[in-house]
């Protein structure tokens, strides 16, 4: 089973918004998005209701190598763009 909650407007999001919401097999209450149309909630409430969400609502997930290999190029395009003096910036975010 799943619903939509109303989601009023706000300074930083000054439109009204739709959000989804289910519960999962554990019974946890989770969202499957916001939606700024109310026809966009309601149909992804219809994937939700079906079943047919599992791939596109869950997102990809990273792996501890990914993000090692993020930290790792992050760090090299920090440490060419550093100029001298200091420690580098390898030593400091503990490349």
């Amino acid at each position: 089973m799943a619903w939509l909650r109303d989601l009023p407007p706000t300074a930083r999001h000054p439109r009204p918004r739709w959000q989804v919401r289910y519960r999962d097999e554990a019974g946890r209450e989770r969202s499957a998005g916001i939606y700024s149309t109310r026809e966009a909630a309601r149909a992804v409430k219809r994937r939700v209701e079906r079943g047919d969400f599992d791939q596109d609502l869950q997102g990809p997930s990273l792996t501890a190598s990914d993000l090692t290999e993020i930290l790792l190029a992050a760090c090299a395009g920090c440490v060419r763009r550093r100029p001298g003096g200091g420690l580098p910036l390898r030593q400091v975010m503990g490349c």
